[in-house]
């Protein structure tokens, strides 16, 4: 069987339906009609039941298809990692995300664009806005991070508000549970990515909107062709940006 006898295969078990996966694949229903009976020919059995208003597999179809996606997938991958090899680009490029300012670390475009949140406690008199600003803010104690470089802390929860007024650091913190713990008692108040409203959600914790975004930073001296395809991709399309 062909790789794009293949793909026509299982592009059809996931639609089911002829006309669109022709659209799907760029084809004439005519050629994909020619795959499937290709195919049951050298199966030796029907692939898909077809009747006049639906497409399904066979049992002998299933099975067809769950021995095949994986060794689909797989040469897919394959594909593409001697693709980007022929481009010198190689190996497993880790990103991860934090406010950075050092001499060997260039700052690149926007990399992630996700909303910030302030939690606090479900009855704090906060929760009776929409959402918050820094100037809010400085009214209440954060978390302290520990050990962390100021730039670092900064990032997460700025020391100052634009207009300079401080924003107190109150008790240091190991984890993400203390954190949540000390705003849950009202002792604090801390920013945190919007994913933690799907993730983090507790009944002692309200979740109030804050906006920030964060850059695509690298060592100087770990520049390769990877990490330039990347920034690359990120200045055409633009920062990713989670619903949230």
């Amino acid at each position: 069987m062909e790789l794009r006898d293949i793909e026509i295969f299982l592009t059809l078990a996931e639609e089911p339906h002829f006309s669109r996966t022709a659209a799907r694949l760029r084809l004439s229903p005519a050629r994909v009609t020619q795959a499937i009976q290709k195919q049951e020919r050298q199966v030796g059995a029907p692939l898909f039941e077809r009747t006049n208003r639906t497409v399904r597999l066979t049992p002998v179809g299933r099975q067809l298809r769950d021995d095949l996606r994986p060794l689909h997938a797989a040469l897919k991958d394959s594909m593409e990692r001697a693709r980007l090899a022929a481009q010198g680009i190689t190996g497993t490029l880790r990103v991860g995300m934090l406010p950075v300012k050092e001499p060997d670390l260039p700052v690149g475009p926007v990399l992630f664009a996700e909303p910030r949140v302030v939690a606090v406690a479900a009855d704090h008199e906060l929760t009776r806005r929409g959402s918050v600003s820094l100037e809010m803010l400085a009214d209440f104690q954060q978390a302290g991070p520990p050990e962390w470089p100021d730039y670092w802390a900064d990032g997460y929860m700025p020391s100052h508000t634009r207009s300079g007024r401080r924003i107190e650091r109150g008790p240091l913190v190991r984890n993400t549970e203390e954190v949540l713990a000390l705003a849950g008692n009202g002792e604090i108040v801390n920013l945190f990515p919007a994913h933690m409203r799907r993730y983090w959600s507790r009944p002692d914790i309200a979740y109030l909107s804050v906006r920030d975004i964060d850059a695509l930073v690298w060592r100087t001296g770990a520049e390769n062709e990877a990490v330039r395809a990347l920034a690359a991709v990120i200045r055409d399309l633009g920062p990713f940006a989670p619903d949230g």
